[in-house]
């Protein structure tokens, strides 16, 4: 029990006056679990099972509408080097604003406009039956209907039909083999001190190695898509008001999903936060699940209100089959992009019938007398345009004035300038003058290049014409174009 807490403790021990509640919660939440959580691990372990655990986040950003927009392969959370990768540029870090990085090869965009869903960090844990004399050998298989899995560890054999032509239709299905992992096994795990490689690394999953001699406590990937997810928020601004719809009919999906509860979060510029949580009801319309108010009042928000969202976040990733270190895990990976950047945001339990629909995971143990039980626990993310992204898009869209980018060539390469360039500092301590202009940009947020072309194409105006071709943004020309058939094995 205490090493199974000692994660907890660690990442909670940078968390403030938060940690201070929150460390109660968890110690409590962790503790009344345990002895069920661990008499259902000894009761499938004396049956010989293989239990797999995975959590992991699907990320778009929608107009009003509900309409999913291209070229969010933009990567704000990178993970260390010794990562694979299929193709070393197809994630822009969004400090990349360079004007000659428009494009990063004659085939690749620097917003890829047939990316209209991330899926982010998928982690995989295995707890293997007890009393094995020896490590636990197996196979595991991941496809992703209509995406590319990009970015993996440790090795493994992967397949992404039409990368080399970087051709993304919905028709594709990217592939990922993890050949004769040994789950058990002594190995010794990458040396890093990245929090989002750290922080899922747990103290009871058993280590896997391949045969290529990389080993992890996890298995790791993630990728990028040309899909919409189950989920639709159309925003009405005069009403103040979003509706969440299901696209589950218009999908063809088999069976019946169930959306539990969501949670509809802004976080503002000094990371003040205010929620509501919402739970899917009755509505005449079929498809409707929700209509709730948009918008919140300034007094809404408030840093504390982070803690209460974490633990009802906490508790529902319990309720849905992860273990609360696993939990606190994955809300610790993704504390700043889900708590702390700013921005207006819909989180969602997303159904495992989609899940396993989208993205079809196979473990298969050597010894056939082993059993594998899984349990995927995906939460769903849709970014939505926010007033304050709204008035800084209309800022830009009329500013006066030449756009010179000279004065990014005379920051000097360091660590201060990469932070300012990922939108995580201010310009006060770079010792150049940084036009306003360009302030705007970078607080509209990590998909501010994507939200940017959308405006180019349906409303472009001549300074957002200038500020683009200054700084190598391209109209978004390329959303869902279909492979000529030639193409198709490419």
């Amino acid at each position: 029990m205490t090493q199974r807490l000692s994660k907890q403790r660690r990442w909670l021990a940078g968390q403030g006056s938060f940690a201070r509640t929150v460390i109660v919660v968890a110690t409590v939440v962790a503790a009344t679990a345990s002895a069920g959580i661990y008499c259902m691990v000894m009761a499938n372990e004396s049956e010989g099972t293989l239990i797999v655990h995975e959590w992991g986040t699907f990320t778009e950003l929608q107009d009003d509408t509900g309409t999913p927009l291209g070229g969010i392969n933009t990567d704000d959370e990178p993970v260390p080097e010794f990562v694979h990768r299929i193709h070393a540029k197809l994630l822009a870090p969004t400090h990349k604003v360079m004007p000659d990085f428009g494009f990063l090869s004659k085939a690749i965009p620097m917003n890829h406009q047939q990316v209209t869903m991330r899926m982010e960090t998928p982690v995989l844990y295995f707890y293997p039956p007890a009393g094995m004399g020896s490590s636990l050998e197996a196979d595991v298989n991941v496809s992703f209907r209509g995406g590319w899995i990009s970015e993996f560890y440790p090795h493994a054999e992967s397949d992404a039909p039409g990368l080399k032509k970087m051709n993304l239709s919905p028709e594709r299905v990217g592939r990922l083999t993890w050949r004769g992992i040994q789950i058990g096994a002594a190995g010794t795990i990458p040396e890093t001190t990245d929090p989002v490689w750290t922080t899922p690394r747990l103290e009871n999953p058993a280590r896997v190695v391949t045969p290529e001699g990389e080993a992890e406590d996890y298995l790791f990937y993630r990728g990028v898509g040309n899909f919409s997810g189950p989920l639709r928020v159309v925003t009405d601004r005069d009403a103040n008001q979003v509706r969440i719809e299901s696209r589950w009919d218009e999908l063809g999906l088999p069976g019946v999903p169930e959306f539990t509860v969501m949670w509809l979060i802004e976080v503002a510029s000094d990371q003040r936060l205010a929620y509501r949580q919402v739970t899917p009801g009755a509505h005449p319309a079929p498809q409707v699940l929700a209509t709730v108010k948009r918008g919140f009042e300034e007094t809404q928000f408030a840093l504390d209100h982070k803690r209460r969202l974490y633990c009802e976040m906490h508790d529902q990733l319990c309720a849905a089959g992860l273990y609360p270190d696993e939990a606190t895990a994955m809300l610790g990976t993704w504390d700043r992009a889900y708590f702390q950047s700013a921005g207006l945001r819909l989180f969602y339990l997303v159904p495992r019938l989609w899940t396993d629909d989208r993205l079809p995971l196979d473990v298969t143990p050597k010894q056939g007398s082993i059993r594998v039980a899984t349990q995927r626990v995906m939460m769903g993310r849709i970014e939505l345009v926010s007033d304050r992204q709204r008035a800084l898009i209309e800022a830009m869209k009329q500013a006066p004035g030449e756009f010179d980018s000279q004065w990014l060539q005379e920051i000097p390469q360091s660590p201060a300038r990469d932070k300012f360039l990922r939108g995580q500092s201010d310009f006060g301590d770079l010792g150049v003058a940084i036009p306003a202009y360009y302030q705007n940009y970078l607080d509209i947020g990590r998909f501010r290049n994507a939200l940017l072309q959308n405006e180019l194409q349906k409303d472009p105006t001549e300074a957002l014409r200038q500020f683009a071709s200054t700084h190598g943004i391209t109209p978004a020309l390329l959303v869902r174009q279909e492979p000529k058939p030639q193409e198709q094995g490419d």
